[in-house]
Order: C-alpha cells, then sequence, then structure tokens
C-alpha cells in the first residue's frame, strides 16, 4: 500500500466534474460530482504501486460481487460497474498522487514516459483462461493529470476548462 496526501485549495464540484467529463471516455459517462467546496487534505492509500519495464503502474483490488456468470466480468460490465462507484475519480486521484510522488523521486520524471498505467482487478471475475476478463485498465491523459494538478493547487482558472 502507498499512503498519501493530496492537499486542496478550494476544490469545487462543478469544475473537477467539468474537468474530468472533458479528458477521460469514461468520466464523460458518468454523472455530475456533487459535493461541498472542500479545502484541505485528502488522505488515501493506493493498493499497490509496481514498475514494470520502466513504467510505474497502479493497481487497486476489487472485491465487487458482478454476478455470477463469466459474462457479468466482462468490460461492458466492468465498465458500468467503475461508473456505478464512481472509480473513474478514485483512479484520477490515485494517479494525480503517485503522479506527484513519481515527480519528487525520480529525477528526470516525466508523466508520458514513466507513467503505465492503472489497473483494476475485480477478483471474483480475473479467469486464467480468460486475460481481460475481471480486469479493467486505463491510462489517465497526462492534460488531466497536469490541470487537476493545477486545480487542486488552487491554480486553474475558470477559463482553463
Amino acid at each position: 500500500e502507498l499512503e498519501f496526501m493530496l492537499p486542496i485549495h478550494e476544490l469545487k464540484a462543478s469544475r473537477l466534474s467539468a474537468l474530468i467529463r472533458q479528458h477521460d471516455p469514461l468520466s464523460a459517462r458518468a454523472g455530475e460530482l456533487q459535493f461541498a467546496t472542500v479545502q484541505g487534505m485528502l488522505k488515501g492509500f493506493i493498493d499497490l504501486v509496481f514498475c514494470w519495464q520502466g513504467r510505474w503502474y497502479l493497481l487497486d483490488y476489487k472485491s465487487n460481487h458482478l454476478g455470477d456468470t463469466p459474462q457479468a466480468y466482462g468490460q461492458e460490465a466492468l465498465e458500468q460497474a467503475m461508473l456505478a462507484h464512481r472509480y473513474d475519480l478514485q483512479y484520477q486521484l490515485y494517479t494525480l498522487a503517485l503522479h506527484r510522488y513519481l515527480r519528487h523521486r525520480i529525477a528526470d520524471y516525466d508523466y508520458e514516459r514513466h507513467f503505465g498505467g492503472v489497473i483494476y482487478l475485480f477478483l471474483r471475475g480475473v479467469d486464467s483462461e480468460n486475460p481481460q476478463q475481471g480486469i479493467y485498465a486505463t491510462r489517465p491523459d497526462g492534460e488531466l493529470i497536469a490541470l487537476m494538478d493545477e486545480m487542486f493547487a488552487g491554480a486553474v482558472q475558470e477559463t482553463m476548462l
């Protein structure tokens, strides 16, 4: 597990929602975020961070029961579960946290070169005979993460969205 703390400077749900919907195809299908304007520290834990072939990945384990058949863990079903639980926002926050961590740990860090992506393992659906089953993988757009980084720091203006 990688624990993280993300400082937040006056984050508004409507602004974050507009940003992630503009830059992430999964988030574009999700409803509007609804929370009060927040400021302070967001604390979280990423299940697993690993480096493979020079690129860093984050992995999250999910034990959601989506059904009793293999089809219940196909890509469309996984996308629906990701949307229903707003795991899209979760992986964006995790990516931002890892991005900030790597930026301070790797001297020549570059998101495009060093960040490999996000993997969600829906454990009940993983099947060795069907390698894509139960696995949702994505790589958030680098521009999204850069803009989230600025937004959380209070630097994104309304006109930037």
